[in-house]
């Protein structure tokens, strides 16, 4: 867009993680690549909260980071307010809290005032915010979701956002998430494995927080039978039950006790910052999803994916469009999670030519549609269409 003048957007994110890190929740993670994937076409200027070891101000080319000293909630809000008064941009995005935006809209009644939605989590009716959770997906000039599952239940739940919603699939990174079937990319696996003293395992893994309708629990309870037919597979249980914390929670207690049942086949791993990621994926001959809660999308699929690594999830929410049933991976009825868990698992240990079909075909697929570049090439166009700023 040399010559041209570039529109300016302010990126509002929640406030509970800085931009960019290691250690932040997907919102975050999301924001980050869609910036720096559109970073040539518009001005974009990215709140987030301040924490140890990055200024407050920051400013790359044509991402500006503005960090307020003000800590979460409505103090770090009316700091973003006073500063986006002053930047006066073009556009203005709401990360994932409906609240937000009514009084942004209110103050910016003739700038477009958008929310991206990323779950369903803040459009749960919690005590005092059910008026407010209407009042600003109302307000909303367009609302971005990552799933038409994401689309059909805000649709289910709102009537009246029918018009307004649009839906973008997110993305991954092709350089970071390498495919494991290429000749440099096995060898790199395999030296990994040593490294790790894993060269004759089978690696199962599971990567994501550590709470109940992300349905560890089902994996746990079969591994016993898997292990039985498969004596050299290992469980990996990467993550937390919180962000960038190992508190541990009554539920992630629970899943220690059942795996202390097969010291030998099962570690868990504390929670793991997102650049060490691609190496655990580098080494798992499977990934497990079994979510059984209302999943939007589920950046972990595509990550996956992308690492070349057959995926077996539950059939909840938008997963079934990311994975396509004997194809990628297969998807589970949430009836029959537990029977299909241990048929599928067995089955994908016991038959290397589908792992790699299954792998290859997932990385395939990512190139095609799940890119982060891809992902901010529709964000674009979405912007050009509906929010008439360039």
């Amino acid at each position: 867009m040399s010559g041209l003048r570039r529109p300016r957007i302010a990126i509002v994110t929640p406030g509970s993680f800085t931009v960019p890190s290691n250690l932040s929740s997907s919102v975050e993670r999301v924001v980050d690549a869609l910036s720096r994937n559109m970073q040539n076409e518009m001005k974009m200027f990215i709140f987030s909260r301040r924490s140890k070891g990055f200024a407050g101000y920051v400013r790359r080319g044509n991402i500006t980071h503005i960090r307020p000293r003000s800590p979460v909630g409505k103090r770090y809000r009316a700091a973003v307010r006073r500063w986006v008064n002053r930047l006066r941009p073009d556009l203005i995005q709401i990360e994932n809290r409906p609240a937000q935006v009514i009084r942004m809209k209110m103050n910016h009644p003739h700038t477009p005032v958008w929310l991206s939605l990323h779950s369903v989590t803040f459009l749960e009716s919690t005590r005092g915010m059910r008026r407010a959770v209407y009042q600003g997906l109302l307000l909303a000039d367009r609302i971005v979701v990552n799933s038409e599952f994401l689309r059909e239940e805000v649709t289910r739940r709102y009537p009246f956002c029918e018009p307004k919603l649009l839906v973008n699939h997110l993305g991954t990174d092709e350089t970071m998430f390498t495919s494991q079937w290429s000749p440099s990319m096995q060898k790199e696996r395999e030296r990994l494995k040593a490294s790790m003293g894993l060269e004759h395992k089978q690696i199962v893994l599971y990567a994501g927080r550590l709470i109940r309708m992300k349905g560890v629990h089902h994996l746990l309870n079969v591994w016993a039978e898997v292990v039985k037919q498969h004596p050299q597979a290992l469980l990996l249980i990467i993550g937390s039950a919180y962000y960038g914390s190992d508190r541990m929670t009554p539920y992630v207690k629970s899943l220690h006790r059942l795996g202390n049942r097969l010291p030998q086949h099962i570690r868990f791993i504390p929670f793991t910052p997102y650049s060490r990621m691609p190496e655990w994926f580098r080494i798992a001959d499977v990934a497990v999803v079994p979510s059984i809660g209302q999943e939007a999308f589920g950046l972990v699929n595509v990550e996956a994916m992308s690492s070349g690594v057959p995926i077996i999830a539950g059939d909840a929410g938008g997963i079934h469009e990311i994975v396509e049933h004997g194809k990628n991976g297969y998807l589970l009825n949430l009836d029959l999670i537990e029977s299909e868990l241990l048929l599928h698992l067995c089955e994908l240990l016991g038959n290397a030519a589908k792992r790699q079909q299954f792998g290859e075909n997932g990385a395939r697929m990512v190139s095609e549609k799940f890119t982060w570049s891809k992902a901010a090439e529709r964000q674009l166009k979405l912007y050009r269409r509906y929010a008439h700023i360039y």
